[in-house]
């Protein structure tokens, strides 16, 4: 771990406009609250500046910062304040040039870095103060494809011999700038709990409640779907057929004999209703004078025929 280490942020504003303002940050293990500023930088807003940018970390090393002007205005430095207290504790990857950085540091981002105003502006202070071998570090949100005038400063950088980094999230230097620690990768695309990406754990634990949402559902379907008993099965008469008639109670069960018996009677009552038309075409009609009381003279004698007895043991 270094003893001190110096990173450059650029001022577009206040009295210290068109300046690389000089950061200092310093180990300090007797300070109480993380950090202490010297001069230049409100001690709570660093407080939070780090407090975010540290987010995963188990550390609480204390340190002390200095800036060479402190008349610059606004949060921009929070990305190099937030680099330097990274590389003081983890080590430098840098070691040719300078680091120059402007970025915002979210209190409530977990470390994710937000873009900058005048953005243009301090690309043209680059161009200007910057020198080969100077590394530039950037937040990605200040990037705009279509924008040619940005394409073309930015190349101009890169033609001056100065390296340019854009980064979503502070996370995103590791291995860049300082060496990759407890799994930290060399992406500023890094899963973070900053909304930006899925946690891997939270995609397992989503994946799983999918799981168990579709075993339940298909345990619900097995109990109150699949397993209700089947309608039952209508039976079809052929009415052409000479069968007896089906009783259209289901399940009903009858034995051969009365089958049997069935049969004899379908064909008992139909030698009678042949008899019945023998008499009625051979008996004359009565007299009206002859007929029963309350009666009425008919063609036929089928009115005295009224139904056919069936012996009771047939059943």
């Amino acid at each position: 771990m270094d003893d001190a280490v110096t990173v450059y942020f650029p001022s577009v504003h206040g009295d210290a406009a068109g300046e690389l303002i000089r950061l200092l940050c310093f180990a300090d293990n007797n300070i109480r609250g993380i950090v202490q500023s010297a001069s230049g930088i409100d001690t709570e807003s660093a407080r939070n500046i780090l407090g975010a940018s540290r987010y995963g970390e188990n550390t609480s090393q204390g340190v002390m910062l200095n800036v060479s002007n402190p008349l610059f205005s606004g949060r921009s430095y929070g990305l190099a304040l937030a680099l330097a207290d990274k590389i003081l504790r983890h080590g430098n990857l840098h070691d040719q040039g300078r680091i120059i950085a402007t970025g915002l540091i979210e209190p409530d981002g977990c470390g994710r870095i937000a873009p900058v105003d005048a953005f243009d502006a301090k690309l043209r202070l680059l161009q200007k103060e910057g020198k080969t071998g100077d590394v530039f570090v950037f937040p990605a949100g200040n990037l705009k494809p279509d924008d040619a005038e940005q394409r073309q400063q930015l190349q101009q950088l890169k033609n001056k011999g100065i390296e340019l980094i854009s980064l979503e999230h502070v996370s995103g230097g590791a291995g860049r700038l300082w060496p990759a620690f407890d799994g930290e990768a060399q992406s500023d695309t890094k899963e973070h709990a900053t909304g930006k990406a899925w946690n891997k754990h939270a995609i397992l634990a989503v994946a799983m409640f999918l799981v168990l949402a579709a075993v339940a559902v298909l345990m619900a379907g097995k109990i109150f779907v699949w397993d209700l008993p089947a309608p039952p099965t209508q039976q079809t008469i052929d009415h052409g057929a000479a069968s007896p008639v089906v009783s259209p109670v289901p399940n009903l069960q009858v034995s051969d004999a009365t089958v049997g018996k069935l049969i004899k009677l379908q064909e008992g009552s139909k030698q009678q209703d042949s008899d019945v038309a023998t008499i009625t075409q051979k008996t004359p009609p009565l007299p009206v004078e002859t007929m029963p009381q309350n009666t009425q003279a008919t063609e036929n004698k089928t009115w005295f025929i009224q139904s056919v007895d069936v012996p009771t043991d047939a059943y």
